[in-house]
């Protein structure tokens, strides 16, 4: 069992007037022997809020990423403000979170501690997995974007989340105008998208790369079958994706199903990705069997053309419900107001 004295909880990022002294006192309240650290931004007003050590960052400030959108790619302020935080840490646990979120319960704790066991050789970077969120862990099946691991929230060994952030800022040509004056590649999912990458691949990759991994993935919509598997196995052996209503934190700011939720990595399929590459023994519950049975081409393909058969065959007995049931619901409602109506009068009597 982790102790929450066993744990400094990093709250990282800009001072929400609003949405941080949620957050802080959250973490108080849910972990109240932990350490608190809050890594944030020189001559942030920080009077009244609750934490144990205070961290002040010269801000390396922002580019916008998309123009359509006007999307700031804030990669570098995240990489800062969670190295600096990480780099104060004495426990031998952290949880790196954003300081416009909240904690809710330690459901992380238990996904940590079962899920730590068959792990293989092969892309085995930190010591122990670590605890991700499934929001922004992209399922690269489907979305076509590998690497791209979830980095709002984390849980792990304080020297594996110091490891995976201490790498170096994005330099601003990849940053903002990668695309500026080069041809937009051929598989283009956000064609308004100016970065060379997304700041969750850009931290996952530059890790990896870190680690003496080689990588042949040049921009973020870079797509082969060997960057595929190395992204599914580096998710497989290092990580261990929690579905966002079983994790234990809440978004304060952002709605958390404002993007594509359908195409994100979920737990379910991280146990199959950990069955595949990791530990064929593992096996899913009932319910994620069913799941998974209604999740692939095949099953959804059959599921239209029931559905359509369906409608075929018992629209006509809809019908003839509606066209027998219809006129007795309407004389029900009818005598019901008229009965209420005639109360009413020999009341007034």
């Amino acid at each position: 069992m982790i102790k929450s004295e066993d744990i400094t909880v990093v709250v990282q990022g800009s001072i929400d007037k609003k949405n941080t002294p949620i957050c802080l006192k959250s973490v108080r309240k849910t972990l109240p022997k932990a350490t608190v650290i809050l890594s944030t931004w020189e001559n942030s007003v920080t009077e009244g809020l609750v934490f144990d050590s205070l961290v002040l960052n010269k801000d390396p400030g922002s580019l916008i990423g998309d123009l359509k959108f006007n999307l700031k790619n804030n990669v570098n302020r995240q990489i800062l403000s969670t190295h600096t935080g990480l780099t104060r840490v004495q426990t031998k646990y952290s949880l790196k979170i954003r300081s416009d979120m909240m904690i809710c319960n330690t459901n992380f704790l238990k996904y940590f501690l079962k899920f730590q066991d068959y792990r293989i050789n092969e892309c085995k970077l930190f010591e122990q997995r670590i605890v991700i969120n499934n929001l922004y862990s992209s399922d690269a099946r489907k979305s076509n974007f590998l690497f791209h691991v979830g980095d709002w929230i984390q849980f792990g060994l304080t020297k594996d989340l110091l490891n995976l952030w201490s790498i170096p800022l994005q330099n601003d040509k990849e940053l903002t105008q990668y695309f500026i004056n080069k041809p937009r590649p051929p598989l283009d999912p956000v064609p308004s998208f100016l970065s060379k990458y997304t700041p969750e691949q850009y931290i996952w990759k530059s890790f990896l790369e870190k680690s003496n991994l080689k990588l042949n993935f040049n921009y973020y919509a870079d797509y082969s079958e060997d960057n595929l598997r190395l992204s599914e196995l580096s998710f497989a052996n290092n990580t261990i994706v929690v579905d966002y209503e079983n994790y234990g934190a809440k978004f304060l700011k952002y709605d958390p199903y404002k993007w594509d939720y359908k195409k994100q990595l979920n737990h379910r399929l991280w146990i199959l990705l950990s069955k595949k590459y990791c530990n064929p023994q593992l096996q899913l519950s009932w319910k994620q069997k069913i799941e998974t049975a209604f999740d692939t081409v095949s099953s959804q393909k059959k599921f239209k053309k029931l559905k359509k058969q369906y409608k075929i065959l018992f629209k006509p007995v809809e019908y003839l419900f509606r066209w027998i049931f219809s006129p007795l619901f309407i004389l029900y409602y009818f005598f019901k107001t008229l009965a209420s109506i005639i109360n009413e009068l020999i009341n007034q009597d």
